[in-house]
């Protein structure tokens, strides 16, 4: 899916300022891929558009627009069916998309670059992402495409598993940090106002440790 965005984004004259495109692309994306939580997009000069799914299945928009020299971000509400609620505008939003993880790890890329497990800035959640970047004539780099996918997806996977009789399956990174758990409320801890994963020993769990 994310092969096919962005080479149908490569050949459309790309630019983050056409939200008509953008979103009409996102709620179709979010509609028929339930693990996806959102829809991400970036450009070079740190203008942001995100679709994102909110608990209750409405999508909302996010828009960062560094177009004018100064930061400025909208969120778009919308109910269930897809009317717009509501319109936040504020400036204290410190998000730069072009030091995260899922922006710089596709820049340079012509492969699908998955993320490391890391904690979602918005909802402040753990997850993993896909992206690629989108290019122009002379393989100019126009921005970054990208799709999240929260964690809590495979953790209610791995809570249907009976391993013996009372085993359970988690997942580990590289790194020895929490992927999924059947628990999903163990595999970050809270620091001040930010979220972090946890390494596997910090579980407490001696069997773990021992393996």
């Amino acid at each position: 899916t994310v092969r096919l965005t962005a080479t149908y984004l490569n050949n459309t004259s790309f630019d983050i300022q056409n939200r008509d495109l953008l979103e009409s692309l996102a709620f179709g994306l979010l509609a028929n891929l339930s693990q996806v939580a959102n829809f991400i997009v970036a450009d070079p000069r740190g203008n942001f558009l995100m679709i994102a799914r909110q608990p209750d299945g409405s999508l909302d928009t996010k828009i960062i627009d560094r177009s004018t020299g100064t930061t400025q971000v909208t969120w778009i509400r919308r109910d269930t069916d897809g009317n717009v609620v509501e319109e936040e505008t504020s400036v204290d939003d410190s998000y730069d998309p072009r030091n995260r993880p899922w922006y710089t790890g596709a820049e340079d890329t012509e492969e699908p670059n998955w993320s490391h497990f890391y904690i979602f800035f918005t909802n402040q959640t753990p997850g993993i992402t896909v992206s690629l970047p989108i290019a122009g004539k002379n393989d100019e780099r126009l921005g970054v495409f990208g799709l999240d996918i929260e964690v809590k997806e495979i953790s209610e996977f791995l809570k249907t598993l009976k391993i013996g009789r009372n085993g359970e399956a988690i997942i580990i990174d590289a790194d020895g940090y929490i992927v999924a758990h059947p628990e999903i409320q163990k595999i970050v801890k809270r620091e001040g106002d930010v979220y972090k994963p946890i390494r596997v020993e910090e579980l407490g769990n001696p069997v773990l440790n021992r393996a």
